[in-house]
Parts: structure tokens; C-alpha cells; sequence
């Protein structure tokens, strides 16, 4: 994949392996461009479900479980994405893929605001996995948003860890994150 990435424009390296993501979840980004992650379509391709059926989304149950659906286009998955994307006060596209999400999420923004940016993108993906996995391990689902405030808290941390700001500047990220740019 690092040699066909769009003719070599496209620095899969620099953008997933951030060194300011922990390694778990730039694994876990890595593994979901390759399609590694064991969803349910995964799952089931392997011959590990009891019944075809089990397949589909922990959320909508409307749809085979793939890593795009649940990451992506699952309604649930949309509100959160939606919640982080009010919050910057910005509009998206869903992208088609996973690969799609992760060159277009990367590109997307000014090079001030992408610093920020390139954070959101791999702690949301995996802010989804673990609610997923409640709802299958541990039979708990989680409000969207509960789950957008999570994110906003973990990637504040991953900031102030980096020395990008200081934490007593919380209110201003959580509010109007633009201002620390």
C-alpha cells in the first residue's frame, strides 16, 4: 500500500503513524485500511459466526457489519462524526472507504487546523470501536455524543501531552477549539 498510494503522493506513513496518536490506535487505523479489523463481515468471511444472520451492525442491525458500515455510514457512527464536525463548525462528505476517509481527512484542512485535525480523525475510529465492542462484550450502549465528549477529552490530552497547549485551555477546545489555532 505504500508504494500504490496515488502514485506516491500520498505519505501513508506521516499521516497514520502520528507520533503524538498512541500506537494502539494508529495500529488499529492501520489495520482498518488494510481491512484487518475483525468486524462481523470479517467475521463471518472466516466462518466464525454461529449464524449468517449475526452479521449485522450492533447499532441499525440493518447492515452487514464491514468496517466502512460501522465506521462510517452507520447512523449511530454519523452522529458522532456529525457531533465533532458542529463542534469545528465544519461540513463533510462521507467518504466511500476507509482508505477515502483517511487520505481526504488528512488533506482536508489548512495546515494551522490539521495539526488538531490529524488527532480527531484515528480517536474517533477508534472512540467507535470500543463502543462497538461494549455493546457486543458487554451489552452497553453509549449516546453518540457521550462518545464525541470522549474524543474531545482524549485528544485534549493527546494535545496538552505534546506541549500544543496548555491545559488550563480545556474550555476554549471544548468550546471553540478554532481559537487555539
Amino acid at each position: 500500500m505504500l508504494s500504490s498510494n496515488i502514485n506516491g503522493e500520498f505519505d501513508w506513513v506521516k499521516i497514520v503513524w502520528n507520533p503524538i496518536v498512541p500506537s494502539k490506535i494508529a495500529t488499529f487505523h492501520w489495520l482498518a485500511i488494510q481491512g484487518g479489523v475483525q468486524v462481523k463481515e470479517f467475521l463471518s468471511y472466516r466462518h466464525c459466526l454461529r449464524d449468517s444472520s449475526d452479521d449485522k451492525c450492533v447499532w441499525c442491525a440493518n447492515y452487514v457489519e464491514s468496517i466502512e458500515h460501522l465506521m462510517l455510514h452507520c447512523s449511530y457512527s454519523y452522529r458522532v462524526w456529525s457531533s465533532l464536525f458542529n463542534w469545528w463548525n465544519f461540513n463533510w462528505v462521507i467518504p466511500s472507504s476507509i482508505v477515502d476517509f483517511s487520505i481526504e481527512w488528512n488533506n482536508g484542512m489548512n495546515i494551522r487546523a490539521s495539526r488538531f485535525w490529524a488527532l480527531i480523525g484515528p480517536a474517533t475510529l477508534w472512540a467507535i470501536w470500543l463502543a462497538r465492542n461494549e455493546v457486543i462484550f458487554n451489552g452497553k450502549y453509549t449516546c453518540s455524543t457521550i462518545i464525541a465528549s470522549r474524543i474531545k477529552i482524549k485528544v485534549f490530552q493527546w494535545i496538552v501531552n505534546a506541549k500544543m497547549c496548555p491545559s488550563h485551555q480545556f474550555y476554549i477546545w471544548a468550546s471553540h477549539p478554532w481559537e487555539l489555532l
